[in-house]
């Protein structure tokens, strides 16, 4: 089974075009709601519903274990906890990634160039925060709607409404996982693959790139494209997953775009 976690200010409704894209080729997968709007949850609380979601749902097969963005802080910690007995594969998506006695602000203040967004978050209660629409199509999602028209053929109409519909769906994001010493005690020891997004507007691609070779002892993908690919190119992530799950060498990318609608 494969079980995909969303990063800040999302739910899992943001992975359907991959579960889609992953169950049509056969294999089950499972979206994961992360307990994101409570300041009092950190890496743990998420790992927790994590490992409660696996639990739940399945009959106790191994999984891999897939987190985008900010959810690269937690997937390791769910993995520590369920152990290399339960996990197959770890795949990490344009991710934020943990390093073990430190918490994200120690890094992002050694490292400032981490995050490549700008402002546009909106402070509603202490140590939470979410966006207004506007805020998040001009800056959290910009570029989305070029690229689906890009990537995916859409037409411009279509495409900002993905991205509106995406926008609608964000929840509020509590940030006691900003300032928490990870609780990764080491990496696990389990195949890792990190994907950098080389056009990535939210996470500079260099310093993940960087970061991803330091810390992660396993392998990284380049993948074209920004930070959302599993909006924009989720047939090309469906394959790298599932690839990274069945433990076979990447997938070549076919000359037409598996993404490309129409």
């Amino acid at each position: 089974m494969i079980v995909l976690v969303h990063g800040a200010w999302h739910d899992a409704s943001c992975w359907a075009d991959v579960v889609a894209a992953i169950e049509a080729r056969g294999v089950r997968a499972l979206a994961v709601d992360l307990p994101i709007e409570d300041p009092a949850n950190g890496a743990t609380a998420y790992a927790r519903a994590i490992i409660d979601a696996i639990e739940a749902n399945g009959t106790g097969e191994r999984v891999t274990l897939v987190g985008h963005s900010l959810a690269g802080l937690v997937a390791p910690v769910a993995v520590q906890e369920l152990g290399p007995g339960r996990v197959d594969a770890l795949v990490l998506v344009a991710p934020l990634l943990p390093e073990p006695g430190l918490s994200l602000r120690d890094a992002v203040s050694r490292e400032p160039d981490i995050h490549a967004m700008g402002p546009g978050q909106t402070r509603i209660a202490p140590r939470v925060t979410a966006w207004t629409e506007p805020a998040a199509t001009r800056v959290l999602y910009a570029g989305v709607s070029d690229e689906l028209v890009g990537r995916r053929g859409l037409t411009t109409p279509d495409a900002d409404a993905r991205v509106r519909r995406a926008v609608e769906r964000l929840r509020p994001q509590g940030w006691t996982i900003d300032v928490e010493v990870t609780p990764l005690l080491r990496w696990p020891e389990v195949p890792t693959t990190v994907i950098v997004c080389e056009a990535d507007r939210v996470l500079s691609p260099h310093r993940m790139r960087e970061r991803a070779r330091r810390l992660v002892p396993g392998r990284v993908v380049e993948l074209p494209g920004g930070h959302f690919p599993l909006v924009t190119a989720p047939e090309r992530l469906a394959e790298l997953i599932v690839g990274a799950a069945s433990a076979r060498p990447e997938p070549v990318p076919p000359v037409a775009d598996p993404d490309r609608e129409g």
